[in-house]
Parts: structure tokens; sequence; C-alpha cells
């Protein structure tokens, strides 16, 4: 079949579609989309106020589900948890402060319907804990905001938000692992062993940090400083400047590598071999600790 004729066919059967999709039209009056049914049950809920409090003898991990609700992890002198969930809301549905034991796993989650909608919401919950509980809290949420903002010593820390901004301070954490679609974390006097970030699109800022720091981002700038550093670092950005502080007296091997930007050590580094475009790799004073930073488009930068 020539090219032409097939050109034809072409445009022949997309005319009939056309009057096919016509003809319906005409006779049904046409695709009428009903919006309205999204706010059919559109309600506003002032000065929401609830609370559940939850022995924790028990219990080795506290997993916290949110969505449009900012969360607060407060440290008291207590021996039980306790939720408060508080705010305004405008919704298709009233939120119900949920917790329940399962096994050695403590939940507190906002029960809501499968299908909903949140117009606006100024949602707060925050989780009162012991000061002397010591080991894992989860949570997960979208569309908050999470702040530890007291003296806490944890064994786990896992943070995965869809989207909204992490503010952590005064803490100490065995393993921390953060994970995010859209938002930013920023960090000051935060003590860990090994800490995991996983970034789609969002700003890192830890500042007097310490602990092993493995991470990715598709899209967003890396900024950790360091008090004392004797730790591997492992970084891999698609977009965006990485920033590492390290005290005078780091030692450390660097493979740092850029595919367009720039790189800069202020610290007095041997080089050995050839050095490819765009990489520096060599050692300052001794190579126990590792700084692998890998970058598609940005600056990397260690000072």
């Amino acid at each position: 079949m020539s090219i032409k004729k097939l050109v034809t066919y072409l445009v022949v059967i997309m005319l009939i579609c056309y009057g096919i999709g016509f003809t319906i039209m005409s006779f049904t009056g046409g695709f009428k989309g009903d919006f309205s049914i999204l706010y059919k049950n559109k309600k506003t809920y002032n000065d929401l106020d609830q609370e559940k409090i939850e022995k924790i003898d028990t219990i080795n991990q506290i997993s916290i589900e949110t969505s449009s609700c900012d969360v607060n992890i407060i440290p008291e002198d207590r021996q039980d948890v306790k939720a408060h969930l508080y705010g305004n809301i405008t919704s298709t549905f009233k939120p119900e402060l949920e917790s329940k034991i399962k096994g050695k796993e403590l939940l507190i989650f906002i029960k809501r319907p499968n299908s909903y909608s949140i117009f606006n919401s100024d949602l707060k919950l925050d989780i009162y804990v012991p000061k002397s509980y010591k080991e894992d809290i989860e949570i997960n949420s979208s569309s908050s905001n999470i702040n530890i903002q007291s003296e806490l010593t944890l064994n786990n820390l896992f943070i995965n938000l869809s989207s909204g901004n992490a503010n952590l301070k005064d803490i100490n954490i065995k393993n921390l692992k953060y994970e995010a679609s859209s938002g930013s974390l920023i960090g000051e006097n935060i003590v860990t062993k090994s800490t995991l970030i996983d970034v789609s699109s969002g700003y890192i800022e830890l500042d007097k940090f310490t602990g092993n720091l493995r991470g990715e981002s598709s899209s967003g700038s890396i900024k950790v400083n360091y008090n004392i550093f004797d730790n591997n670092i492992d970084l891999d950005t698609s977009s965006g400047t990485v920033n590492i502080g390290l005290p005078d007296d780091a030692k450390f091997y660097l493979d740092a590598e850029c595919s367009s930007g720039n790189i800069e050590c202020d610290f007095p580094i041997v080089v050995r071999g050839k050095q490819e475009d765009n990489t520096l790799r060599g050692t300052v004073e001794n190579d126990k600790n590792k700084i692998i930073i890998n970058t598609s488009s940005g600056n990397i930068k260690i000072y």
C-alpha cells in the first residue's frame, strides 16, 4: 500500500469517528461533568479537640499515619503516650482520632473514609511520649509538617512524607531514615550512627550533624555541617548543589564527580593518577573515612 493511500484511509477513519461522536452528543445533549459531587458533603469542622491515651509498657514501635495534619513529637515525664488532635478542617468527612495496640506496635491514626476531599486544614496532632522511651517511631504522612524539637533518644526514626517539611532538633537516633517526594528536611544537633535520605524534590540542611550519611536526591540541594567527623558519606544527586562542612582536622578519601558543575575542596588533598574532567579523587591525610559524591548537575564543595 502506498503512503498516499494509507494517509487517505487514516483521514477517512478519523472523519468517521468524529461523525459518530457528533451524532452521539447530538442525541444525548453532550457530555456533562458534574463536579458538584466533590462539594456535596463539604463541611467545616471547627475547634476539633480529641485525645487518646495508651499504655506503653510492652510497646517497641509507635506508628503514626496522618494526612493534612502537622505532627509534633513531644517528650515528657510520663509513663504513657497521649495523642491530641486539635484545630479546624473543611472536608467531606469529620476526622476521628484513633489508636490501637497491635502486638508490640502502637498505631495512632486519623480515621477517614476510602474516598474523601480536604479543602482546608490547620489540624495538629501532638504526640506526647515518655522521655524514657528509646525504641522506634515511624511517621507516614502527606501534606503535613513533622516537628521534633526536644531532646529525644531513639533506636530508629523513620519519616515518610508525600508533601511537607520535617524539622528535627536535639535528637540522638541510632538509625534515621527520611523519605520524601516533596519537601525539606531541616535538622540541628542530630547525632546518629547511620542516616539514609531519599528525596525526590526538596532541600536538605543538617547543622551540627554526626553520623554516617547516605542519600539520593532527584532535585534539590544538600548542605551538611559536621562538628565532629569520623564517618562515611555517600551522596548521589541528579540536580542540585552539595555542600559538606567539616572540622579542620578531618581526614578522608574524596571521590567527587559532577557531569555539569564545579568541584571545590578547601582541604589539602593528595591526588594520585590522572584526573578525568569534572572529577576530584584524592586523600586528605588518610582514607579511613570516605566521602563519595556524584551529581549530574550542580556544584560540589567540601569546606
